[in-house]
């Protein structure tokens, strides 16, 4: 998990990073696609910041850490239904 982590911030760093883009077109010309979009990156970048505990939200990392639960993500893939495959 650690080795990743850096990427997440590096995805919430990145789509802020488009946010005075689209502010500055928005004072060129205010259009519907451009408030949508900028609703969306701001709604996703929210998202991204709250549910990945990035900056410290909710307690950081170790709440996250908290709140996985390993035993379901680590144990071992059933086959779909049981069902056996003729052939």
């Amino acid at each position: 998990m650690k080795g990743r982590r850096w990427a997440e911030y590096l995805t919430a760093v990145a789509t802020a990073g488009f946010l005075p883009l689209e502010i500055n077109e928005l004072l060129d010309r205010v259009t519907i696609l451009r408030v949508l979009a900028l609703v969306h990156h701001v709604a996703i970048l929210v998202w991204l910041v709250w549910n990945k505990h990035l900056f410290g939200l909710q307690g950081g990392e170790a709440t996250l850490i908290e709140a996985t639960d390993w035993s379901e993500i680590l144990e071992s893939p059933t086959p779909a239904s049981g069902r056996v495959i003729a052939g």
